[in-house]
């Protein structure tokens, strides 16, 4: 194998693998440093990018353990 072909997989953030399993485009909350390890437990303001290109507030909730849920701006747990 050519060392110089081969192509490493970037470390994924949180916020990016939460976007992706939710089959978001993008997510963004800024109260969140973009690491690899899960936020404290709490309520973060946050925005998506739906398919179609727009920007939705929303807010992601994780509770203790490995558990995160997301919900729109009315409350209501936002749905694939």
């Amino acid at each position: 194998m050519n060392p110089g072909l081969l192509v490493l997989p970037k470390d994924t953030t949180f916020t990016e693998q939460v976007a992706r399993q939710a089959g978001l485009e993008a997510l963004s909350c800024p109260a969140i440093l973009d690491s690899k390890y899960m936020p404290g437990q709490g309520r973060y303001e946050c925005e998506y990018v739906d398919d179609k290109g727009r920007a939705h507030d929303m807010s992601l909730l994780v509770a203790s353990g490995d558990k995160v849920w997301l919900y729109d701006h009315q409350g209501k747990p936002l749905k694939e």
